[in-house]
């Protein structure tokens, strides 16, 4: 697999942070009832939760596409069956961190 160059990784991963940002904005609004209070430790615990979901995502791709290649064998099902299979638990969790993070409360003085 061919590696990409270091101006890609960083480019990427800008793109990727200011998404996962403008989800988040955008839910603040509509979702969240734009509450004031604490709105930039929701924002940052967002995006380090996102990250995190990525990164674990990644890797049990990775793992689950080489336990289904020995039982599927063809490369396209494999991946779209790994696909599917990763994304049940992926929503799951978001819809849970995001009522969580909708819901916390702050004490003042404290976000």
């Amino acid at each position: 697999m061919d590696r990409i160059g270091a101006p890609y990784t960083v480019l990427l991963s800008i793109c990727g942070v200011s998404s996962i940002a403008l989800v988040y904005l955008g839910a603040h609004r509509r979702i969240h009832n734009g509450v004031q209070q604490g709105w930039q430790f929701r924002l940052l615990f967002y995006l380090c939760y996102t990250m995190g979901v990525i990164l674990i995502a990644s890797w049990l791709l990775g793992h689950l596409h080489a336990m289904l290649r020995g039982v599927l064998g063809n490369p396209a099902l494999v991946t779209l069956a790994a696909k599917i299979l990763i994304t049940p638990p992926q929503l799951f969790c978001n819809f849970i961190v995001s009522r969580l993070v909708a819901r916390t409360r702050f004490r003042k003085g404290y976000a």
